[in-house]
């Protein structure tokens, strides 16, 4: 037998030694439940080409038969609980292809003898317990098209000579603790399409060579120390779909060719410090993509009627001085508009749909305005039909800082989990910011200190009359109740919007 498929079944236990025969080319058993060791005869005919075993529960150290298996052409051991030092796990395979071992327990230091696989053009070896330097041997694999090192503990500099690494399509160094400035070789990688060098501690400017990245659609950078401006080159980069730059301490001005970017989904500039005003350029991108420019040095007016903006969320722009143009526009009674909204938004979904749904990820970020500054829900990829009949156990879905309390012990999502969420944002709302701690203090507090004076946005006038004083009142009166650390005892979303429509027939006078 040269050939055995055995994947994506039910198969469980350890694989039998003996399994492989002596003319075996070919044996795939991915996505089963297989455990315990790998047997130590899988090639010892020194034939096989192709093995695949990912996503089992395999544990234990790679067979030494397979370490010195050069009939190898492909290779996957990924999703699985595989240890090791990886420095002597591996051998070399001069007609190896594609490797992955990602999501294991590997450890040690990367061996130089990558570099002598000579046909290798995929290697994964992400989500491990790797350690040490990048060797500078791994440039001699001029070869590679892939090569994803995410999510270890890598250290040092990224090697200069990875920019011999021509063929490179995907290249992923993310999540390790990789220092120094990114070296100017990258921008020889003409061919890159993504590039993830996020969460590592990475210092210095964004040089100008990243307009050698013509081809690229995925650049992230975020979640590093990266300072100076963004470059005008920026804009030679017209197939990206996804650019982050947050978490770093950018500067001065977003620069205009960004307007270049046309296939742009998602901007993400947050955390940074960059300054002065939006740009005229941005009127020139399309509606549709997710942009984050909260928590700069942004001045000047917000051009709300730009595409771009038009149904961004209440968080855009936050951390701004510029937010406060759109704070200052925010009256009162337009928070509340914004609250009872959302309130009937929720109460359509949870009693007027058939089966109920739940969105389980209500949050600033996922509520967005119109030009108008009217509150849209979104972002329905967590929602979830609501059984009667059943128990609806779910993993955790939603945005920190939001998520009902009882979700982390009971893992159960019902209506009342989005009422909590909805309780986070009316306060955030009325507050201009995330309520943090409050939330935790509220049963604490007496109902004479839940007032717009105490705990309302400061860059606004207080409300201009006892009517709408009453109003945001009842906002955060609701707010409170719907916060209540026992579901049982909170509100109901018709209940809810039922309140904020008789204080909508009250405002409705006030705004005449």
């Amino acid at each position: 037998m040269q050939h055995l498929y055995l994947r994506a079944n039910k198969l469980s236990g350890p694989i039998p030694q003996g399994l492989s025969s002596a003319d075996m080319l070919e044996l795939g058993m991915d996505n089963n439940q297989l455990s315990g060791h790998l047997p130590e005869d899988l090639c010892h005919g020194g034939k096989l080409q192709y093995l695949s075993v990912s996503h089992n529960r395999l544990t234990g150290p790679i067979p030494i038969d397979l370490r010195t298996c050069s009939s190898l052409i492909r290779a996957s051991f990924d999703f699985n609980q595989f240890t090791g030092d990886i420095s002597n796990s591996f051998g070399v395979y001069p007609s190896l292809d594609y490797l992955d071992i990602s999501h294991n327990n590997f450890h040690g230091r990367l061996s130089q003898n990558w570099s002598k696989c000579k046909n290798l053009t995929a290697l994964g070896m992400g989500y491990n317990n790797i350690s040490g330097c990048i060797p500078p041997e791994f440039g001699n694999s001029t070869w590679l098209q892939r090569l994803d090192l995410s999510s270890n503990n890598l250290v040092g500099e990224i090697p200069k000579e990875l920019g011999n690494m021509k063929a490179m399509l995907y290249f992923s160094l993310k999540e390790n603790n990789l220092s120094g400035a990114i070296p100017q070789e990258l921008g020889s990688l003409h061919s890159l399409l993504a590039l993830d060098l996020s969460t590592n501690r990475l210092n210095g400017p964004i040089s100008r060579y990243i307009g050698e990245w013509g081809q690229i659609y995925y650049l992230n950078l975020s979640n590093n120390k990266l300072c100076g401006k963004i470059p005008s080159e920026i804009g030679k980069l017209g197939q990206l779909t996804t650019l982050d730059f947050s978490w770093n301490s950018l500067t001065k001005e977003i620069p205009a060719e960004i307007q270049s970017l046309v296939n742009l989904a998602t901007l993400n500039l947050s955390h940074n410090r960059l300054s002065g005003s939006i740009p005229n350029a941005f009127g020139k991108l399309h509606s549709g993509i997710d942009v984050n420019l909260s928590y700069n040095e942004l001045v000047g007016p917000v051009p709300t009627s730009f595409p771009i903006f038009m149904n961004s969320s209440i968080q855009v722009f936050q951390g701004n001085p510029a937010s406060d143009v759109i704070s200052k526009e925010l009256d009162w009674l337009k928070r509340v508009n914004i609250v009872r909204a959302v309130a009937n938004g929720l109460a359509c979904m949870h009693h007027d749909c058939s089966p109920p749904i739940i969105h389980r990820d209500i949050s600033g970020a996922n509520i967005l305005l119109d030009s108008d500054y009217e509150a849209h829900i979104s972002d329905f990829g967590t929602s979830k039909l609501l059984k009667l009949d059943s128990s609806n156990w779910t993993a955790v879905a939603g945005t920190y800082g939001y998520i009902a309390p009882e979700l982390a012990y009971t893992m159960v999502a019902t209506e009342k989990c989005d009422v909590y969420s909805f309780g986070v944002v009316a306060l955030e709302v009325i507050m201009g910011k995330h309520p943090g701690d409050l939330i935790t203090f509220l049963p604490t507090l007496s109902a004479d200190y839940l007032l717009p004076a105490n705990v309302g946005d400061i860059r606004i006038p207080p409300p201009p009359s006892s009517q709408v004083e009453k109003v945001v009142e009842s906002v955060l009166i609701l707010a409170r109740a719907c916060l209540n650390s026992n579901p049982q005892e909170r509100p109901t979303m018709l209940h809810v919007s039922n309140i904020l429509s008789v204080e909508g027939e009250l405002w409705i006078d006030i705004s005449r």
